[in-house]
């Protein structure tokens, strides 16, 4: 206590008091920007004055944003491994009058659903267990991209094969 940088919270509290009345002394108003600057001042010099020290504020480090889970554009090959949830999977579409088919990404099997950009709709692959939210995009050529986006894995009920009687 005797080195002067740590004082009870009751010694404080009217020495900052007393820097804020000498700062505020001969200001009416502090509404005007110039004035709340002018405040600022004195209160700094005030504070000095009572013999107290002004800290900086410790800031935070910003956490880093997640990492993006970069897309796997039309034509490369898919490994089941990399359809992690979140990841973005364009394919091409094959017109089929007012259909169109595409190729879902765990499997490869087609499917075909109605050629409208912009249509949203979720699937599940029943081969392989995986959820996707289908986005059918106008790719500025005169068709459409599916994307594909993994949601996750659904538990599949798989049938059971009759029990042989011995």
């Amino acid at each position: 206590m005797g080195d002067g940088r740590s004082m009870p919270l009751h010694m404080l509290s009217p020495r900052l008091q007393a820097a804020y009345v000498m700062a505020r002394a001969g200001l009416s108003t502090i509404a005007s920007e110039h004035d709340r600057l002018a405040l600022a001042e004195r209160m700094l010099e005030a504070v000095n004055d009572v013999g107290l020290q002004v800290a900086e504020k410790p800031t935070r480090t910003p956490q880093p944003e997640p990492a993006q889970i970069p897309p796997i554009w039309p034509g490369n090959p898919v490994t089941l491994a990399q359809l992690i949830p979140g990841r973005l999977v364009q394919r091409y579409t094959e017109e089929a009058g007012e259909e169109v088919r595409t190729d879902v990404p765990c499997c490869e099997r087609r499917i075909t659903v109605e050629a409208r950009d912009g249509l949203e709709t979720d699937l599940v692959c029943p081969f392989d267990g995986l959820r996707y939210t289908l986005v059918l995009v106008d790719d500025e050529d005169g068709g459409l991209w599916a994307n594909f986006t993994v949601v996750g894995e659904v538990v599949m009920p798989r049938r059971r094969s009759p029990t042989r009687r011995r």
